[in-house]
């Protein structure tokens, strides 16, 4: 199964995803359909997402073809 490592925090998931996506932190707010506020918090660890939204997101990232689905033994790397 792809999707990320256990040791990387969910702020450095989600960023990287954004990234990957080549969106704008308010563009992605947008789509995620969150405040700007709420992604600039994750992103920055001052508030934390429920437990798998990183996975989730990953995962209609892939499926609406924003981001490159990776092997089944891929892990993303993190974007440093």
């Amino acid at each position: 199964m792809y999707g990320f490592d256990n040791s990387i925090s969910t702020s450095q998931k989600i960023k990287y995803l954004r990234t990957q996506s080549n969106m704008t932190q308010r563009e992605f707010a947008q789509y995620l359909g969150i405040s700007l506020r709420a992604l600039q918090g994750w992103e920055q660890e001052n508030r934390k997402p429920a437990q798998g939204v990183a996975d989730l997101i990953q995962r209609v990232l892939i499926a609406e073809n924003i981001i490159p689905c990776p092997g089944p033994l891929e892990k993303y790397p993190i974007a440093k």
